[in-house]
């Protein structure tokens, strides 16, 4: 998403404090009241529209120009008042970065990423009935799950309780595949993964990230891949990456 990040592709694949949005006692997801029908179709044309757009951005076989057109007209169209201005404020932004292939959309700060902040965080408390929260201190993720519903809108909020910046990066594991394995993937590869399940979430010491995904069902490693030493997303420590302190964990979707 950004060049800090595992995933320099996209800003919108971006957990974190929501109201109503703590986790069970037992580390599980917190199921809230339930979705509208608009609420769940907007979500839904969402997530395609994210997947689509990271293809789009990620050097592959991205979507063919009008089918990506189509998905950003519909994002529109569906977003609720309440995030209509900032969908309208990243279609625009994306058109004009498809069209001349500038990426500098996704640096930190920008008109783009603020607008992605807004949008997720109205997902993560309208879309979802489930809503998972996971922190990072400097050797550790704190209350990731063990278990995760597949196939469904899926609230991710990522808050970092650490002293430099950290990331919640999700890679789908092959069988016989175990985290560590993570850390020694091509990079190609490790690109490849966190974008087939849409979460790259990052924040400064303080932060919070807010993101809405769909996953598919397997077993998933959940990993930092920045490098100790960081202390911003334009200077990146020299240092091991944060897996490698402890800042890794594994999860199954069923």
């Amino acid at each position: 998403m950004v060049p800090a990040r595992l995933v320099a592709t996209l800003g919108v694949a971006a957990a974190f404090t929501v109201a109503g949005g703590c986790g069970d006692d037992d580390g599980g997801p917190t199921t809230s009241q339930g979705p509208t029908a608009e609420e769940l179709t907007f979500c839904a044309t969402h997530i395609d529209t994210e997947t689509a757009v990271r293809a789009a951005f990620g050097g592959g076989a991205g979507p063919a120009a009008e089918e990506l057109d189509a998905l950003l007209e519909q994002w529109v169209e569906r977003a609720p008042a309440e995030v209509q201005g900032d969908v309208e404020t990243q279609v625009e932004i994306l058109r004009d970065a498809l069209e001349s292939g500038d990426t500098s959309f996704l640096e930190q700060g920008s008109d783009y990423r603020q607008a992605n902040d807004r949008v997720d965080e109205f997902l993560v408390r309208n879309c979802p009935t489930d809503v998972v929260e996971v922190s990072g201190v400097d050797d550790a993720f704190v209350g990731l799950p063990a278990e995760l519903p597949a196939n469904v809108p899926l609230g991710v909020v990522f808050s970092n309780d650490g002293e430099e910046p950290h990331e919640l990066v999700l890679l789908r594991m092959e069988e016989g595949e175990e985290p560590a394995d993570m850390l020694d993937l091509p990079f190609a590869e490790a690109q490849r993964r966190a974008d087939a399940s849409g979460t790259s979430l990052l924040r400064e010491p303080g932060g919070t990230d807010h993101h809405v995904v769909r996953l598919e069902p397997g077993r998933y490693a959940a990993v930092c891949f920045i490098p100790a030493g960081t202390t911003s997303e334009d200077s990146l420590g020299d240092g091991p990456p944060h897996a490698a302190e402890g800042m890794i964990g594994e999860f199954t979707v069923g």
